[in-house]
């Protein structure tokens, strides 16, 4: 038989192999044995120790029986009973040791180094050379660095070299029987000391070097391991879409948001992005996505190339976010912004038609009442004011839709004015549209009945008139929950409980365009004569300055649902009591008018004459201040525009104030009612009455406040005497 270099294993014979299977339970079999003798606790340089402690006992347990039990055989036939005893003792600790599961790491590494040195130190100045004692000597500093660390391998080799120092010391006196009879001398001794030494002390560093490296890699590993687990669980539960892709196009991995997303069966190599990644490119922006079975999804984010260490690409990672909401959010918000430009220029240019439509008014009403009855004019004059009063109130309503806020809001039970509504539509809507209401009790938001009727009447109108040859209307009014972070809550931030009023029709429905733009002003899909394009408009403006939202829905041949959240409030209901009768206030007295457009100023003061006023006109602010001290007869109250050039309305009437403080001034103003410029006014102009005014609206404003200021006067003088 032919031996290899090794002189183990023949050149012809191949290597027996378990198959891989036995192989790997083999292994597992081994590793649940070494933990069961050694038990981890701690950190994974303490497990590491923990397996290498449990390697040693589990190894030496098996592997010292044969040479034990050999030793015991032939100590007894020699007669050398203490080495049966030691062999038996240490052999017998071992074994204790090995099932001392519960014993501390450091107490059973420790009895291991003792049994070592114990039976070390026995052989080694009984027998010498002549016995196994080198081995357990050189195996000491090396069990004590494997286990230990390199202190504890630097005491294992003093305690052996100690050992071999004490038989040098006895070699050299002649104390050491085994020497004698074996004529060993000083010389040879040493020759294996030095040996001893050098071989100890080299296996005690490497052991030492080999075992804190495999510890820290031990500890590295953990961290890695531990690092990764944190960086999966991240991904796992992060809300945005993570995929790794491969240079195919197949995605290899996805995280729980891109598997609920159907984003793992998207087909990443049809998008337009990805030969430039594929080139090595960092692509970012926002993408529509198209999951099979799914529509399509708006997702922003970016497409990463992931290189091997040669620079190969082997993977693209996808980091991506569904951007729907945003997009939905971003969309209201351009709705509202270009809608709130719309309302500022509704503004304007009502104003300067209010301005306009005031002499028309006012001029109409007096020519009337100085024409006989029956006079052919009288019916052109009445045509006059009822067109008049039409353009009234539709400028009132583009007033309104420039600005989002009321006075005399309060609390308001929505129930009731749903229910009263209603009553209002079966007198109007057509017999074949059915109306159904209901509403839970004590909903109650913050607002103006009037306004929220017409949101009602609007919302019921269109519905009625999407269906022209019959259907359903429903209205209904209930109390919803915004759970944080949902839509509506994004919607109207700070609420957590709102109203929710429903209306709802079974007409035509509108499609997604038209959808779109049903809250731009003059926007209407209905014939010519059926309405303005205002009412919508005037809904959103008016549940706007409520803090609330409108949201539409719709679909063609199904019908439309317009639903209205509007925040609750706390405020109790008011009780309602009955108003004081308020006698007529005496007439007579002068009035101050002072308007810089004369036909507006000459229109007002027929107005005013015709109730038996006289009057005093001014064209400008400076005029009438000049005028103050010296008007003849004395003024008893001041009419006056609000916008003039030069000086405001509110600036003439500070000046009033510092001069003659009781005299009440009242501002005449083209902008929406309670506006706020003047209304922070309020310590100098005593009311304010919207363009256009009926003769009897400025009757009543004008007695008010000098009946006021005539009953301050004469407190005043009471007072003085």
């Amino acid at each position: 038989m032919t031996y290899n270099s090794s002189g183990f294993l023949p050149y012809n014979r191949p290597l027996p192999r378990l198959p891989m299977a036995d192989a790997d339970a083999l292994s597992r079999r081994i590793a649940r044995l070494i933990d069961w003798v050694a038990p981890f606790r701690g950190t994974p340089i303490e497990r590491w120790r923990h397996r290498i402690l449990g390697a040693t006992l589990l190894f030496l347990a098996v592997l010292l029986l044969l040479p034990i039990a050999a030793a015991v055989l032939e100590g007894v036939h020699e007669g050398a009973y203490t080495v049966v005893i030691i062999d038996l003792a240490a052999y017998g600790g071992l074994l204790t040791v090995l099932l001392s599961r519960r014993m501390p790491y450091a107490w059973r590494a420790g009895a291991i180094l003792a049994l070592l040195a114990v039976v070390g130190a026995f052989f080694t100045i009984s027998y010498g050379p002549l016995s196994s004692s080198m081995v357990w000597l050189l195996a000491l500093p090396v069990a004590s660095s494997l286990l230990l660390g390199l202190r504890a391998g630097t005491v294992g080799l003093l305690v052996s070299m100690t050992c071999v120092a004490y038989v040098a010391v006895g070699i050299a006196r002649g104390t050491e029987g085994w020497a004698i009879d074996a004529n060993f001398s000083l010389e040879r001794w040493l020759i294996i000391a030095a040996t001893l030494f050098v071989m100890g002390l080299f296996l005690m560093l490497a052991t030492a070097v080999i075992a804190t490296g495999l510890g820290n890699e031990a500890t590295a590993r953990a961290s890695a391991e531990s690092e990764r687990a944190r960086l999966a669980d991240a991904m796992e539960q992060s809300d945005g879409i993570v995929l790794l892709i491969d240079p195919a196009g197949l995605v290899t991995y996805a995280n729980a948001a891109a598997r609920a997303a159907a984003a793992d069966r998207i087909p990443f190599a049809e998008l337009a992005p990805w030969a430039a990644v594929l080139r090595g490119d960092t692509w970012a922006g926002t993408l529509e996505l198209s999951p099979p079975g799914s529509e399509p999804v708006a997702m922003s984010g970016a497409l990463c190339p992931v290189r091997e260490a040669d620079g190969t690409l082997a993977h693209v990672l996808a980091t991506l976010r569904d951007v729907r909401r945003e997009r939905a959010l971003e969309d209201r918000l351009r709705h509202d912004q270009r809608l709130a430009s719309i309302g500022t220029l509704a503004g304007g240019i009502a104003h300067d038609f209010n301005n306009l439509l005031q002499p028309i008014y006012s001029n109409a009403e007096v020519a009337r009442a100085q024409l006989p009855f029956g006079h052919p004019a009288q019916s052109a004059l009445g045509d006059i004011e009822q067109s008049a009063e039409r353009a009234r109130v539709l400028v009132r309503r583009i007033l309104s839709f420039s600005r989002t806020d009321r006075e005399a809001r309060g609390p308001l039970e929505l129930g009731g004015l749903v229910h009263e509504t209603v009553r209002l539509l079966r007198a109007t809507v057509p017999p074949a549209i059915e109306i159904e209401a209901a509403a839970e009790p004590r909903v109650i938001v913050e607002a103006e009945p009037g306004e929220l009727q017409q949101v009602l009447l609007n919302l019921a109108s269109n519905a009625a008139h999407a269906m022209p040859l019959g259907g359903t209307i429903w209205l209904d009014v209930r109390q919803v929950s915004l759970p944080p972070g949902s839509d509506l809550a994004l919607l109207m931030p700070g609420v957590a409980e709102a109203a929710c009023l429903r209306v709802a029709d079974s007409g035509s429905g509108m499609n997604a365009a038209t959808l779109a733009r049903i809250f731009e002003p003059f926007f209407s899909t209905k014939r010519g004569g059926q309405g303005s394009g205002l009412g919508l408009a005037m809904v959103h403006a008016t549940v706007t300055g409520l803090g609330g939202i409108v949201l539409p829905e719709s679909a063609v041949g199904i019908g439309t649902t317009m639903r209205v959240y509007l925040p609750l409030t706390a405020l109790p209901l008011a009780t309602p009591i009955d108003s004081p009768t308020i006698a007529p206030a005496e007439r007579g007295g002068c009035i101050m008018v002072v308007d810089d457009e004369a036909h507006v100023r000459r229109a007002t003061v027929r107005l005013l004459e015709r109730h038996g006023w006289s009057t005093v006109e001014y064209s400008g602010a400076t005029d009438a201040i000049a005028a103050l001290g010296s008007a003849t007869p004395s003024i008893d109250a001041i009419l006056t525009d609000y916008s003039m050039p030069g000086m405001t309305g509110t600036e003439l009437a500070r000046v009033v104030r510092t001069r003659v403080p009781t005299l009440p001034v009242v501002l005449m103003t083209g902008f929406v009612e309670g506006d706020d410029a003047i209304l922070q006014q309020g310590d100098v102009v005593t009311a304010v009455i919207p363009k256009p005014f009926t003769s009897g609206e400025l009757r009543a404003v004008m007695e008010r406040v000098i009946e006021a200021s005539r009953g301050h006067a004469a407190t005043a003088g009471s007072s003085a005497e």
